[in-house]
């Protein structure tokens, strides 16, 4: 009596099949990264570029494995627009 949601996904990428199925099972949220990478529109191929300057190899030293070098070109990219740093902190 309850209706399921039901999601088609297509890839022949057995990692990318491994990791989603391993999400759905564990309950994994999706970092910021994950959902910026997800919107509509050239701002995720852009902070894309900006992640792959050499000052993100050369001067920083964090993880990537689920975006991070993301995260902080975004941050960067903001801190351009605005002209300004300001706060980045996750909000509630």
């Amino acid at each position: 009596e309850f209706p399921l949601p039901v999601m088609h996904v297509v890839t022949d990428d057995p990692i990318k099949i491994r990791e989603l199925f391993l999400r759905l099972n564990k309950g994994l949220v999706l970092t910021g990264p994950e959902k910026r990478n997800a919107m509509i529109g050239n701002v995720p191929e852009v902070i894309s570029a900006i992640s792959t300057h050499d000052f993100f190899s050369n001067c920083t030293s964090y993880q990537s494995a689920r975006g991070q070098h993301l995260n902080n070109a975004a941050k960067l990219l903001s801190f351009e627009l605005k002209d300004a740093t300001t706060d980045t902190k996750k909000t509630a």
